[in-house]
């Protein structure tokens, strides 16, 4: 059972899935119960929670009060709230507040929790002492700010590592031997490592974490309650960061509901994500069409009175052979005698008083080769990023000779060949557009190497008495040459446009004709008179950009209608048994397997 369960696991993580984002099968099951945790040790009893939700989504058609007594208002939002309100009259009257206040409000479709807190409001007198309310063991109690007592606050503890969390610049690798420098002294094609980004050792990550703790006391004492609530400005409210990224927060209830709410504004938008794909499409295509006649003909009379008699027109076959354009992979840069076959060589001899020698070669060759490189990145808005796919090749650099041995003392470097990309992006407000600083870059070494001969002359020891015997050793050095594409730009692409960041389009055209005059010009003749050859090259490089915004968010709602809106109606009778084959459901227009 369980070699067949490993099996099975097996079979799933070699499936190539092609989605940006994938959510597991269960991910709605996970969803209820990570909510549910997260609720379980929100702040406040249980009763205090069903309290503060009942206030926050009971909505109320329409209010109006038109000078009512305080008291009457209360009585009006137990009725209609089903809630236990306490007013502490001694503490309101401590504050110039009685039951008789009157209260005019007007107010249409909104929360109970908000005309609560728009009264309370309206008949406080000293603002150093508002009128309050809190939520105690599921009674909502209304008083002064002042008979408030900071023991009866209640402490909660809240987890904000991904707050503190620092996301370095990830610029590590310096690449300093491709694209730049392709010989001297730094052996050119080298691959050199070195920090130019963010590294940030442990000293200066606590530093960080510091500044970071203090400015999210700073935001909380400005954004939540009011600064007299907070320890800062001498008030009963206190809040600490540990070294383990829990916040703990002493205050009121209805400072820590908009201490969470302040929490859940920070972290909205945090996980958007930018994934970005950079295509080298290089597009080639070579023609060759050749034609050569080479004839040698001699005549020897027998007379003796007249030479031997030579016709030859092997010179034109030379002057017309194919040339090469420039473009890469052209046909003109191969070597009829070498690896590339001809269409036809034809050649015959004829021996009497007339000699003759003919010798056709007839070729026509086409090639169309397209390839794509496609390296692709994701990266956090606002960050940076960076793929270095690459190969590191080694080659001959250097030959010592060696006294006394007949041989070398080889000495290698590397040179490297790949894709490198780095990518900064940040997501425009309106979250259609993409802002990227992108560095494309394509290196392809060139083969076969240049080599350069080496001759040195080494002395043996032969075991005489004579002088050692010299012997001369011969050695090559590799000399790698490199083709490099790279673009340096900043760009504004829609979400999942494709931007063209640049390109090269090569075009190479040989045609030789080469023959005998007069006879070159005559009609059928002509064609044992004339050689003639045509290279044609075309080669298309194109740098192309395609970004990809992923919102878990809008993701999790299109896979999951409804989810986090109610996790314990989505799941009531759904079942969430994976198996291996239904394990993950993918975002971004592509659906993951079911």
């Amino acid at each position: 059972m369980n070699i067949a369960r490993h099996q099975a696991i097996n079979m799933e993580v070699m499936i190539p899935y092609t989605e940006l984002l994938t959510y597991p099968a269960d991910w709605p099951e996970l969803t209820y119960r990570r909510l549910r945790s997260i609720d379980d040790q929100s702040y406040g009893t249980e009763a205090d929670r069903e309290v503060s939700r009942i206030l926050n989504e009971r909505k109320l058609d329409r209010v109006e009060f038109d000078n009512n007594r305080f008291s009457s208002v209360i009585d009006y939002l137990r009725t209609v709230t089903g809630l236990n309100i306490f007013p502490n009259w001694t503490a309101l009257q401590q504050a110039g507040v009685d039951q008789d206040r009157p209260v005019t409000l007007q107010l249409v479709g909104v929360s109970a929790e908000t005309v609560l807190t728009r009264v309370l409001e309206q008949i406080t007198i000293d603002d150093n002492n508002p009128v309050v309310y809190s939520v105690d063991n599921g009674v909502v109690v209304i008083t002064a700010q002042r008979a408030l007592q900071v023991d009866r606050d209640p402490l909660e503890i809240y987890d904000v590592a991904d707050l503190m969390h620092i996301v370095p610049d990830n610029r590590v690798l310096d690449y300093t031997g491709i694209g730049g420098d392709l010989g001297g002294d730094e052996g050119g094609l080298e691959i050199d490592v070195e920090t130019v980004g963010e590294v940030l050792d442990e000293d200066e990550i606590i530093e960080r974490k510091l500044e970071l703790a203090e400015a999210l006391n700073q935001l909380i004492v400005e954004n939540v309650g009011r600064p007299q609530d907070w320890w800062l400005n001498n008030g009963p409210g206190t809040l600490r960061i540990d070294q383990n990224s829990k916040m703990i927060v002493r205050t009121s209830t209805r400072n820590h509901k908009q201490l969470k709410e302040l929490l859940e504004k920070l972290r909205r938008g945090f996980g958007t994500q930018i994934s970005v794909e950079s295509r080298f499409l290089a597009v080639t295509q070579n023609f060759l069409d050749e034609f050569g006649l080479s004839m040698s003909m001699t005549y020897t009379p027998n007379s003796g009175e007249l030479g031997p008699i030579t016709i030859d027109t092997s010179g034109t076959a030379s002057i017309a052979d194919r040339q090469a354009t420039g473009v890469a992979n052209s046909f003109g840069q191969v070597d009829g005698s070498g690896g590339f076959t001809r269409g036809l060589s034809l050649g015959f001899s004829y021996l009497d008083d007339l000699e003759l020698d003919v010798l056709i070669r007839a070729t026509q060759a086409r090639r169309n080769i397209t390839t794509l490189n496609a390296p692709r990145v994701t990266i956090l808005n606002g960050k940076v990023a960076q793929i270095n796919i690459y190969r590191s090749v080694a080659y001959i650099s250097e030959l010592d000779p060696v006294s006394g041995a007949a041989g070398f003392d080889v000495e290698t470097e590397s040179a490297v060949e790949g894709v490198f990309l780095e990518v900064e992006g940040a997501i425009s407000p309106d979250r259609r557009y993409v802002i990227m600083n992108v560095y494309p870059k394509l290196a392809e070494l060139i083969r076969p190497f240049r080599t350069f001969p080496v001759t040195a002359v080494v002395t043996i020891d032969d075991g005489g008495d004579g002088p050692d015997t010299p012997v001369v050793i011969e050695g090559v050095i590799e000399l790698p040459e490199a083709r490099i594409t790279e673009v340096r730009t900043s760009v504004v692409v829609p979400d999942r446009g494709t931007l063209l960041l640049g390109g090269q389009r090569l075009v190479g055209d040989a045609e030789i004709e080469a023959g005998v005059p007069i006879l070159s010009k005559i009609p059928i003749v002509n064609r044992f008179f004339t050689n003639n050859s045509t290279v044609k090259d075309e080669s298309v490089l194109l740098v192309l950009l395609k970004p990809t915004i992923i919102i878990p968010d809008q993701e999790e709602d299109t896979l999951f209608p409804g989810l986090r809106d109610d996790p314990a109606r989505y799941n009531i009778g759904r079942s969430t048994e994976p198996s291996f084959l239904n394990r993950t459901q993918g975002v971004s227009g592509v659906q993951g397997q079911r």
